[in-house]
C-alpha cells in the first residue's frame, strides 16, 4: 500500500473513525495469534533451554511481523479518520452544531481581515457584529448528546472569542455545554 495514498472505506469514501472497526479487530486477532504461538513455543515450567525449529521460528517472525503491520495500519487510520472527521476549529462539521461552528469561524476570519487601522470604521463594526451574533448562537445551541457537547467544548476552549471574552457567566457555560432535555 502507498504510504501517502488516503485510506478509504469499502463504499469508496475518505475513511471515519467507524470504519476501524475490523482493522482494529484484525490487528488484536493477530495480535492474539501471536501471543498464542509464543505461548506454545516459549513458555515452559522448567529452566529447560527452548529450541524451536527453523519453521516454527519464522512463523512467529512473520505473526510478529504481520501484527506490526497492522497495527501500524490501525495508527494510520486512526489519524486519517480524525483529520477527516475534523473540520475548521478541530471539531467536526455536521449538523446544526457544525454550521454555528463553521459560521463563528467564517466571522472571526472575516473580522481578522478588516483592516486595523480604523477600529470605529462601519466595516469592522459590521464584522464584529457578526462576530458576536454567531459566538452568541453558539451559546444559545444547547448540544443534543454528550459527544456534541464535548465537541463544543472543546471548539469553545480553543477559540479566542470564548477564551478571551469575559462578557458571560458561569450559568451561561454550563447552559451552553449541558445536552438539553429530550421530549
Amino acid at each position: 500500500m502507498n504510504a501517502a495514498a488516503p485510506l478509504i472505506n469499502p463504499a469508496g469514501e475518505k475513511i471515519r473513525f467507524t470504519d476501524l472497526e475490523p482493522l482494529i479487530c484484525d490487528a488484536a486477532n493477530m495480535v492474539d495469534v501471536l501471543l498464542e504461538n509464543c505461548e506454545t513455543h516459549f513458555a515452559k515450567s522448567d529452566d529447560a533451554s527452548i529450541i524451536i525449529t527453523a519453521t516454527e521460528a519464522n512463523r512467529v517472525f512473520f505473526i510478529a511481523s504481520q501484527a506490526e503491520l497492522l497495527v501500524g495500519k490501525v495508527k494510520k487510520a486512526y489519524y486519517e479518520a480524525w483529520d477527516n472527521e475534523r473540520g475548521e476549529g478541530g471539531l467536526p462539521i455536521a449538523g446544526q452544531l457544525g454550521t454555528l461552528i463553521a459560521a463563528h469561524v467564517v466571522a472571526l476570519a472575516a473580522y481578522d481581515a478588516t483592516p486595523g487601522d480604523n477600529p470605529k470604521s462601519p466595516a469592522v463594526a459590521r464584522a464584529n457584529a457578526l462576530v458576536t451574533k454567531t459566538r452568541q448562537a453558539l451559546f444559545d445551541h444547547r448540544p443534543t448528546n454528550m459527544a456534541e457537547a464535548a465537541r463544543k467544548g472543546e471548539f469553545m476552549a480553543s477559540c479566542r472569542t470564548f477564551i478571551e471574552w469575559d462578557d458571560f457567566d458561569q450559568v451561561q457555560l454550563i447552559n451552553a455545554l449541558t445536552p438539553k432535555e429530550r421530549p
